[in-house]
């Protein structure tokens, strides 16, 4: 019986909880070069050029700083 894998595949998004978000959203726009997907109240959506997915950057508005989610794509 073989057993099964459970490699990761690569990083599907990241959120990351900000103080600071017009600073942050101008940073990874305008220096670090991701596209705007789409903004939802306190939420901005970032991909990076030619990005299959809808987002692998939510920056999110928040009193203090830190990561709020991850996800990660398995090969099975």
């Amino acid at each position: 019986m073989t057993e099964p894998c459970h490699d990761l595949a690569h990083l599907a998004h990241v959120e990351m909880l900000t103080d600071r978000f017009d600073e942050s959203l101008d940073f990874f726009t305008r220096v670090y070069g991701l596209k705007l997907s789409a903004i939802e109240g306190d939420s901005a959506y970032l991909r990076a050029w030619d990005d299959y997915e809808f987002h692998s950057l939510k920056l999110t508005k928040s009193d203090t700083t830190g990561v709020g989610h991850v996800a990660y794509r398995a090969a099975s």
